[in-house]
């Protein structure tokens, strides 16, 4: 691998002044300048997540330690002499966990602290829980380890099941969510463009996926999307379906073949070496029968496939049924069954019935209104309405001249009472726009 000055180069928390403390023991400085001894803990942080990053391990979740001082060594600084104390701070921490730990812890990593007492870390290691038998190793050396660095972990297993979980949407089926691990890294692999995934990676993934998310179970060489634990059925299930793949390769490989032997038949006539021809065809024809029984084998096992997922769905349809069924029996019995709901609508009606009558003696309790008495009221009101109505029409009329004569004013007194007459009919004809409330 190549070294990693460059990066420290590249680095702005390695600076040229800050370059002989990064360097040196600075474990004492602990004690003496806290501050600056985390200062060189985050700095010795930035560089190797981006070492990380950049892809200058052979893996791309976990750094590698077995040269790592190695590939800081510098001409001007020599060898870093606290690395060890930086990745036992980061583990403290768990921005890393050291691949041994990682892979045998049987407990969520996420809520953890590494830095367990040794009067209790005995009793938490022969349980599971916790595991400090690793060392980062001393002043200028370190044990051969790998570390995961949990936040790509994390990151990248949450981006890749998302995809998972669509890839399954679009294809349905029982078969669709197992797998062999072989299958499964494919897997991680196609849909992690972004990032190239070693086996090592591809075990961190499923690691993280089962302990700490626990969206699949792995066992052995099997993973299955289900929190459900692995059957004899998911490893038949996952196996025939590496049949198939392999099955497929061999038919794509055929016609690679066939092709080949084509443009070879093509070339020696051309050539006219009628001998290298009828051998490239024999070949074609060798491969075109292998690949015809090869199809059908694969339309066979795609067929079994299909059946199996059929099978699956008609199971959980019944299953479902027969939950439905349990509940809605459970329901009716809480009910009470149909004589109970019968005796239930009879006491509703009966109560109906006796809290209207109920009401009906109540209202005979009113006292009684004289009816004629209203009428009468309510015609004065009306004509009182009417006279309204006709004082505001005379309101309306112009004046009459101050002097005319005898024959003219009697005239204009024949019209004016004719006006006033007409007025008073036509009043009484009118209706009330507002009734008066009872």
């Amino acid at each position: 691998m190549p070294d990693l000055l460059p990066l420290v180069e590249q680095n702005r928390l390695f600076t040229e002044r800050r370059l002989p403390s990064l360097y040196s023991d600075f474990r004492r400085l602990k004690e003496s300048n806290e501050e600056g001894y985390f200062a060189n803990i985050a700095a010795w942080k930035s560089l190797l997540t981006e070492a990380l990053n950049q892809g200058s391990f052979a893996d791309s979740l976990c750094i590698d330690t077995t040269h790592l001082l190695t590939r800081l060594t510098s001409a001007e600084n020599g060898v870093p002499l606290a690395v060890d104390t930086v990745l036992s701070e980061l583990v403290k921490d768990k921005a890393f966990v050291p691949l041994s730990v990682y892979l045998t812890q049987a407990h969520p990593i996420s809520g953890r602290h590494w830095g367990v007492a040794p009067v209790v870390s005995w009793a938490l290691r022969t349980t599971g829980l916790y595991d400090n038998s690793w060392s980062a190793g001393k002043s200028g050396e370190l044990n051969s380890e790998k570390y995961v660095f949990m936040a790509k972990v994390e990151k990248v297993s949450d981006e890749v099941f998302t995809k998972i979980k669509r890839t399954i949407a679009d294809n349905p089926g029982y078969s669709s969510t197992v797998f062999t691990r072989q299958q499964f890294g494919n897997l991680l692999g196609s849909l992690s463009k972004d990032v190239k995934l070693s086996h090592i990676d591809t075990d961190c993934i499923i690691k993280f996926l089962q302990r700490d998310r626990g969206v699949l179970v792995a066992n052995g060489e099997i993973v299955k999307i289900s929190n459900e634990p692995i059957t004899e059925q998911d490893k038949a299930v996952a196996n025939l379906k590496a049949t198939i793949e392999q099955v497929t390769q061999r038919v794509d490989g055929l016609s690679s073949k066939i092709r080949s032997c084509n443009d070879k038949a093509k070339q020696a006539l051309t050539e006219k070496n009628k001998q290298l021809a009828r051998y490239a065809l024999q070949s074609r024809k060798l491969a075109q029968d292998t690949q015809s029984k090869s199809l059908e084998m694969l339309a066979n096992l795609e067929h079994v496939l299909v059946q199996i997922d059929s099978s699956s769905d008609h199971l959980e349809i019944v299953t479902a049924l027969q939950s439905g069924v349990s509940i809605l029996g459970n329901l009716n019995k809480a009910v009470g069954g149909v004589d109970r709901v019968s005796d239930l609508m009879d006491q509703i009606h009966d109560n109906v019935t006796e809290t209207d009558e109920i009401g009906r003696e109540l209202s005979r309790m009113a006292p009684a209104i004289d009816e004629d008495e209203i009428d009468d009221e309510l015609a004065e009101l009306e004509r009182e309405a009417r006279r309204a109505k006709v004082d505001e029409q005379l309101s309306k009329l112009p004046p009459a001249p101050e002097k005319v004569q005898e024959p003219e004013k009697e005239q204009q007194h024949e019209q004016t009472d004719d006006q006033v007459e007409e007025l008073i009919e036509k009043s009484s004809k009118l209706e009330i726009s507002d009734p008066i409330p009872n």
